[in-house]
C-alpha cells in the first residue's frame, strides 16, 4: 500500500504491487513543494487473502522511480502503433490518447515517423475535446519498403508526435506485423518460435 503526501497533504493512495499510478496535483509555481511516498508492505499474509501476492520477492519498498513532470493544456498518452504488411509496403496505424486540460476545444495532433532519411509525415483528424476529457485521435500512413523490426535486424524507427507549443511525445519504435496462422505465430510473415517470455508484470 503506498500513501503520497504533498506538503503534508495527503492526496493519494493506492494498492498493488509492482503497478505504476499517477498523482496530479495543482502546485504553486514560485515556491518550493515537499513530496513524500510512504509505502507500507507490511502483513504479508492479509496481503495474500486480499489477493496482492508477493511471489517471488520477500521485500518490500519502492520497486520504481518517482518521477515529476509538469503539466499543460494538453498532453500525449499512451501511442499505440500497428503495422499490417501488403507485398512489399507497411499499413501503419497510430493512436493516441490527447487530454485536454483547458476549455473545450479541438487540439491539432501531428507528427512523424523517420529512419534516417526518411520521414512519414503523420497528419491526425482532430476532434473536439471536452475539458479534463481524454479522446483517442488516429491516423494511418503507408511506408514503401520499410525497414522493419526483427531480432535479427532490430531497426527503430523515431517517432515524434506534438501538439504545437503545448505537448510532445517522443519514442523509438519497431515496425513490425504480429499475426497468427493457425497454431503458428508469425512475425513479418515468417514463423518464429519463442523459446522463454518474461511476463512478471502481467500476472
Amino acid at each position: 500500500k503506498a500513501q503520497v503526501f504533498v506538503d503534508d497533504k495527503l492526496v493519494r493512495k493506492h494498492t498493488g504491487e509492482y503497478l505504476p499510478f499517477e498523482v496530479r496535483v495543482p502546485l504553486k509555481a514560485g515556491t518550493r513543494h515537499t513530496l513524500v511516498v510512504r509505502a507500507d508492505w507490511r502483513g504479508p499474509y492479509a496481503m495474500k487473502r486480499d489477493g496482492w501476492h508477493r511471489l517471488w520477492f520477500n521485500y518490500g519498498g519502492m520497486n520504481r522511480g518517482v518521477t515529476i513532470r509538469r503539466i499543460g493544456a494538453s498532453e500525449l498518452i499512451h501511442p499505440v502503433l500497428q503495422t499490417r504488411l501488403s507485398g512489399t509496403a507497411a499499413q501503419v496505424s497510430v493512436g493516441v490518447h490527447v487530454r485536454n486540460n483547458g476549455e473545450a476545444r479541438v487540439i491539432p495532433v501531428q507528427g512523424t515517423l523517420t529512419y534516417g532519411q526518411r520521414s512519414i509525415p503523420l497528419q491526425f483528424t482532430p476532434e473536439p475535446i471536452a475539458k479534463d476529457e481524454t479522446q483517442v485521435l488516429q491516423t494511418t500512413a503507408r511506408i514503401e519498403t520499410p525497414e522493419l523490426w526483427s531480432p535479427s535486424a532490430p531497426h527503430l524507427w523515431e517517432l515524434e508526435l506534438e501538439v504545437p507549443g503545448e505537448a510532445t511525445y517522443r519514442a523509438r519504435v519497431g515496425l513490425r506485423e504480429v499475426r497468427a496462422s493457425g497454431s503458428r505465430l508469425l512475425l513479418n510473415g515468417r514463423s518464429i518460435r519463442l523459446r522463454g517470455a518474461s511476463l512478471h508484470e502481467d500476472v
